[in-house]
């Protein structure tokens, strides 16, 4: 019994002088490439290597990093300037584009004879300020041969005419100014009547008897009894007709063919 006590006191040092007689051996060249395994010291050392090699990759990266952070910056404020420039120029082309378009169809208009007559074009330089007289200004006079009381065109129908002239402009009263009246026709009909202008902006046909026949989307043309307008010029379309039991007119509105507020230039015909 006393010898069982005795090994059991000698058997820790034999199993530690073991385990260290098994790491000294896996430390040697031959085991360690063999199995692939550490040695002793490097299982030691090994996750304090792993920590000290991270932290200094994250150190000395950081200036890599932050480098990389200011390139990108600089380089997306280039992309968006480069963005910036192109929109710019494919909004500057595309103004090219169409104002090509729009000055192909206005010589088209020109060159079409339009109503007859010949067409002087004339650019837009200045309109009235007030609401209640609608006066365009055109940068063509009399050394153009703008004459007073011409009629004036666009490419949708009629302007106005011509109530002032000097050598290098003339003044333009159109057709929506409250002083303006217009002989006109009905296309469908041929009621007669005058148009005038009026303060709202739109049109009104006067004086067709109650027993006429005008109706709503009527094309309104210049008529022929006119001393001033040529015949046949678009003035616009009816948009409403109504007519009281006892009144002995029609009360029309017309739609006006042109749009005033987007004229840039114009024709005064010959």
């Amino acid at each position: 019994m006393s010898r069982l006590k005795s090994y059991r006191r000698k058997n820790p040092y034999s199993l530690a002088f073991t385990l260290l007689l098994v790491a000294s051996l896996l430390s040697l060249s031959i085991f360690k490439n063999f199995l692939g395994i550490r040695s002793l010291p490097q299982v030691i050392i090994y996750p304090f290597q792993v920590v000290t090699v991270t932290i200094w990759r994250g150190v000395t990266g950081l200036p890599g990093g932050l480098i990389g952070l200011s390139s990108l910056k600089q380089e997306n404020s280039i992309l968006k300037k480069e963005v910036t420039d192109l929109r710019a120029r494919l909004i500057f082309a595309d103004g090219l584009q169409s104002e090509n378009d729009h000055l192909k169809g206005v010589l088209a208009f020109q060159q079409r004879g339009a109503y007859g007559h010949s067409l002087i074009p004339a650019p837009i330089i200045g309109r009235s300020p007030t609401p209640w007289f609608s006066i365009l200004e055109i940068a063509r006079g009399s050394q153009s041969g703008i004459r007073k009381n011409q009629a004036v065109v666009a490419d949708k129908g009629l302007v106005g005419q011509v109530v002032e002239v000097a050598p290098l402009n003339a003044k333009v009263r159109l057709l929506i100014d409250a002083n303006s009246a217009v002989a006109a026709v009905d296309q469908r009909s041929r009621d007669q009547g005058i148009v005038t202008g009026g303060f709202a902006g739109g049109l009104q046909m006067h004086f067709v008897a109650a027993g006429g026949n005008v109706e709503v989307g009527d094309k309104i043309l210049t008529s022929s009894v006119s001393t001033v307008f040529p015949p046949n010029i678009l003035i616009g379309q009816v948009s409403q007709v109504t007519k009281g039991e006892h009144d002995l007119f029609f009360q029309i509105a017309i739609r006006p063919a042109v749009n005033f507020s987007k004229l840039e230039e114009v024709f005064v015909v010959k």
